[in-house]
């Protein structure tokens, strides 16, 4: 967590600077095309200011909301690098949920925070982008985090998506703790790494209700090539060429990335996709790294066996990618969302 943090702090502090220096304010490229839309905007989103960027090259496409991760890990300073695909088939929503990037505040207090309050918020957001956009249902992308309320969203509001698409889906922490630490043992015997085979036998056996103790482990996930695809150095130097970013924004965003979890741990340990959803009437779709070791594949494969969807079920595999194939594989990536919106929207 350590590293993590410096690592962080250095990107937002750089940032600052250098976007202090160059006189930079936030606000969002136009697109030329006259079907177009690029709004950056602040609405109130449960009795809080929350920022949504929303951008297309035609806005009578499909509206796709991403649901970031975390808690408090917004994606939309990526946005401009990521989304640049995508811009030209759906309409790409992006929200800083609260305490989170542009919708935190010195002031925030994470204390009492549940996933109901973001969930309650994201149904919040859909009907505002069904008005604002005039439609009838949307799309999801449920990132890590953001997966475990697309699931609870699909629970309860099917009539509201015409797919929900979950990367990173996050099944039961508890139960991910045992297949994350058995999959970074064996890299280590493979690698002959006495030193990360003492590291992970003085944790002792999962799963870790310490949050620190599982830091450890989301730290040697990340050293084993199964984390972000991408290093968080390269994350933060992209972010840093956000449009869409002011410099306290990232110092915001640092400060939710790191409290955000943590306020929410003893909750975030007993999500359980079994006992949550084991049914879910919209059509369903996985999209997993097979070398993730945040959210293994395995447990997923597991649920996704026993899930009832009756409007359709698929995993998608990304074999060259880990916990982000949005980054780790984004042809790819780009194409499987191109055949899902083929097969639901409709």
């Amino acid at each position: 967590m350590r590293h993590w943090s410096q690592t962080l702090i250095t990107v937002a502090i750089s940032a600052g600077l250098l976007i202090g220096i160059l006189g930079y304010s936030a606000g969002t490229p136009r697109i030329d095309s006259p079907e177009s839309i690029a709004l950056l905007e602040k609405i109130e989103v449960g009795g809080l200011d929350q920022w949504i960027l929303i951008r297309g090259h035609d806005v009578s496409n499909p509206v796709l909301l991403w649901l970031h991760g975390g808690p408090g890990s917004s994606i939309m300073a990526m946005a401009w690098y990521a989304d640049r695909k995508l811009e030209k088939d759906f309409v790409v929503v992006h929200w800083d949920q609260r305490g989170s990037g542009k919708s935190n505040t010195w002031r925030f207090d994470y204390d009492g925070l549940t996933l109901d309050h973001y969930v309650q918020d994201a149904n919040e957001v859909t009907a505002y982008l069904k008005e604002r956009l005039d439609r009838d249902k949307i799309y999801i992308m449920g990132y890590s985090w953001g997966s475990r309320m697309s699931i609870r969203l699909a629970r309860r509001y099917p009539e509201d998506y015409y797919a929900v698409l979950s990367m990173g889906q996050v099944i039961s922490p508890l139960m991910d703790h045992e297949i994350t630490y058995e999959r970074i043992m064996q890299k280590a015997f493979q690698q002959s790494s006495e030193r990360d085979i003492r590291r992970l036998r003085a944790l002792g056996e999962p799963p870790f209700t310490d949050h620190e103790d599982y830091t450890v482990l989301r730290k040697m996930a990340n050293q084993y090539d199964g984390g972000t695809d991408y290093s968080f150095t390269k994350l933060g130097w992209l972010g840093m060429q956000s449009p869409e970013y002011r410099p306290q924004d990232f110092i915001l965003f640092l400060r939710g990335y790191l409290r955000g979890l943590s306020a929410m741990w003893e909750e975030s340990l007993e999500f359980n996709a079994f006992s949550e959803a084991p049914r879910l009437e919209v059509p369903v779709y996985f999209l997993m790294g097979a070398k993730d070791l945040y959210t293994p594949v395995e447990l997923v494969w597991e649920y996704y066996e026993f899930l009832d969807a009756p409007m359709g079920k698929e995993l998608v595999i990304f074999e060259k990618s880990a916990h982000a194939p949005f980054l780790g594989e984004p042809e790819k990536f780009h194409q499987v969302l191109l055949r899902i919106k083929q097969e639901t929207y409709k």
